[in-house]
């Protein structure tokens, strides 16, 4: 990607970062001082704060999939995890393998990914669905606040995914990676 970032009238090509040197700017603490950021293609970008609804949405989802998956699914929130050579995204919801204790994950740990959009999402229903299906996430879901639909993600391709469907609120959900659990999102983010 050969992006271009136009100051003024003058154009620049960004300097891209690599996976050492994310990690190591990590480690010092460097990026502490940016906010909420994720890492596309070697470039940092800002993300917007959280507000309340998509912080309510997160907080409760949490919990439902927190109660229900404990002893199968280690559950992180905003985690921090490395795309290749030069990514980082931080998914509002990840899941991994119970006992997951690696240092820095990596996209091939995760297992099932949920995003709350509020105001990322054309953010999460593009590149981040290019990116975490390219990169094999074997299951991603799109929680859209404003339209009261979850988009689900399956079968990962070079592309994103092949198999993309859009569920009202009052429809029952499962993730595959744990088929037994249903649940309705309108019950959840009552």
């Amino acid at each position: 990607m050969n992006a271009i970032v136009k100051i003024g009238e003058t154009e620049f090509e960004p300097v891209r970062l690599k996976r050492d040197a994310i990690i190591q700017m990590v480690d010092s603490g460097v990026f502490e001082h940016f906010g909420r950021w994720e890492v596309i293609d070697g470039v940092m970008i800002h993300m917007s704060p959280s507000w309340l609804p998509h912080s309510r949405a997160l907080s409760l989802i949490n919990v439902f999939f927190g109660t229900h998956l404990a002893g199968q699914y280690q559950t992180t929130v905003d985690q921090l995890v490395l795309f290749g050579n030069a990514g980082m995204h931080a998914p509002d919801i990840a899941f991994f393998e119970e006992g997951f204790a690696k240092r820095e994950p990596d996209s091939d740990d995760l297992r099932f990914v949920i995003e709350i959009a509020e105001a990322s999402l054309s953010y999460d229903l593009g590149i981040k669905a290019e990116r975490y299906g390219a990169f094999g996430v074997p299951e991603y879901w799109v929680v859209d606040l404003e339209n009261r639909q979850t988009v689900v993600h399956r079968m990962p391709t070079a592309e994103g995914y092949a198999e993309v469907t859009s569920h009202d609120w009052t429809d029952t959900l499962s993730p595959r990676i744990a088929p037994e659990i249903t649940l309705i999102m309108a019950e959840i983010l009552a």
